[in-house]
């Protein structure tokens, strides 16, 4: 399969997402290199779009709506994580945009869950279930081979230069509600795949630290996600 060179030239690849019928919600998932199967969600909501990003071709759903990407960005994990990370390239004629890991399964109603958690707000996450420092959850990446151990240390080593805290929280990133054509929300975006895509390719070694070290806010909800 080719490969694009670049993340501006993967993106070119992807087609405009039309917001056809003027809803607010879309909820968008990925699904690259047979990392994991696309779960059909338990409830449909008629007033929200949802879009599958494939490397697979023989991917089909009655619920998702599959867009096959032609070239992948440098692998297929990274592929998935610049889509996610990214979301105010693909998902502009929304009002809001709810990212949900390809691990994940839609149990609840996405509409109820944006505008009961997350109306007002910008950015909406939740928090990790089993820690609240990124150093700990660095700690854990290298001891379970998530990544290279030298490339965790010299990210760690440049916060700690920069004096960024311990313990000063952690989101699970599993699912993300973000409103793309926010400025705070394309900042957030834009710096925090510079980080993925140079350092750790573990985006929650470097979400917490993008939103203090440019002051964004976001709100982080306790509980299972959707």
């Amino acid at each position: 399969m080719n490969k694009c060179s670049g993340s501006s030239e993967f993106f070119k690849k992807i087609p405009a997402l039309e917001n056809k019928r003027n809803k607010r919600i879309v909820v968008y998932t990925a699904i690259f290199g047979s990392y994991d199967e696309l779960k059909t969600p338990e409830i449909i909501d008629s007033n929200v779009d949802y879009f599958c990003f494939t490397d697979n071709t023989g991917l089909k759903s009655d619920i998702w709506n599959v867009i096959v990407l032609p070239c992948l960005y440098r692998d297929p994990r990274l592929s998935a994580r610049a889509l996610k990370i990214l979301s105010h390239k693909t998902m502009k004629n929304y009002e809001y945009s709810v990212w949900v890991d390809g691990s994940c399964k839609v149990v609840h109603s996405i509409e109820d869950f944006v505008f009961t958690h997350c109306s007002g707000e910008n950015i909406c996450t939740f928090k990790h279930k089993n820690r609240d420092c990124i150093y700990k959850e660095a700690r854990t990446c290298k001891l379970k081979g998530k990544d290279e151990p030298r490339i965790i240390n010299k990210q760690m080593d440049w916060y700690k230069s920069l004096g960024y805290p311990k313990n000063n929280g952690l989101i699970e990133s599993t699912v993300l509600v973000r409103q793309n054509n926010e400025k705070d929300v394309k900042t957030l975006n834009e710096e925090w795949w510079n980080i993925v895509d140079s350092n750790s390719n573990r985006d929650q070694l470097s979400f917490n630290f993008v939103a203090w070290r440019y002051d964004i806010k976001y709100k982080v909800l306790e509980g299972e996600e959707s």
